[in-house]
């Protein structure tokens, strides 16, 4: 995340902290240490343009395990 926003500082318009059940679990605070990128309602195709890198880690960590699901909603709006 730090890398990514050094990067690009418009990087920190989609990356936003993660809060789970292990920072509720593990932390008083729930502090977290992990990120996630949302890019929201946006259009794929300007998420491409704007974040490109971003776009690839998201294709690379996270469209493989949507296209394995069956539910076809999930597979379109991975």
């Amino acid at each position: 995340m730090e890398r990514l926003i050094a990067e690009s500082p418009k990087n920190a318009e989609v990356i936003f902290p993660f809060i789970g059940g292990e920072e509720v679990n593990s932390s008083p605070t729930h502090a977290h240490h992990r990120y996630v990128i949302n890019f929201g309602e946006r259009i794929e195709e300007n998420c491409r343009q704007e974040w490109p890198e971003l776009m690839g880690i998201v294709e690379r960590k996270v469209k493989p395990g949507r296209l394995a699901q069956n539910r076809e909603i999930r597979a379109r709006y991975w």
